[in-house]
């Protein structure tokens, strides 16, 4: 909601109202943006008020809220921002299939057929973790992968 407002917004160069983006305009300072982005999260915070939430603001309800809070470990923060796309895989041979990679790691050893699932981080596809599919807790990070293979055994990785 906010960053369509903002002039040179990759998606919209028709503002909000209808005004066209002057696409001479310099974009703006870090400085400006920062300052733009606290205003913007002091009124959703503060004043507006979703209809799901019932006529609060997202600051009333959480107040509202007697959920008691946990705290991570810093160790396992990364993992909240893991994404899942929902498939289960099988461990064959060469390790877990993923994007066009294999990511093999030791303990797969003796471990073929097992089902598991697969978090990523957004744009880090240097790093996999896998998950056990039945129970989904853990069992590894692999932080690399083996380079595909093209039929001439060549390295499709490689220019």
């Amino acid at each position: 909601m906010f960053f369509v407002s903002l002039p040179r917004y990759t998606h919209r160069q028709t503002l909000t109202g209808g005004r066209t983006a002057d696409p001479d305009a310099p974009p703006l300072v870090y400085e400006a943006f920062v300052g733009l982005l606290l205003d913007w999260v002091a009124w959703w915070n503060t004043r507006h008020r979703p209809a799901a939430l019932n006529g609060k603001t997202p600051l009333q309800a959480w107040q509202a809220d007697a959920t008691p809070l946990t705290d991570v470990p810093a160790g396992q923060l990364a993992t909240f921002a893991l994404e899942d796309d929902g498939r289960t895989y099988t461990i064959p041979t060469s390790g877990v299939r993923w994007r066009r990679r294999n990511y093999l790691a030791p303990w797969m050893n003796g471990h073929t057929g097992t089902k598991v699932s697969v978090r990523h981080l957004p744009h880090h596809d240097d790093a996999i973790e896998v998950f056990d599919a039945a129970t989904a807790l853990t069992i590894s990070s692999i932080n690399t992968s083996l380079p595909s293979k093209s039929a001439g055994g060549r390295d499709r990785t490689r220019a």
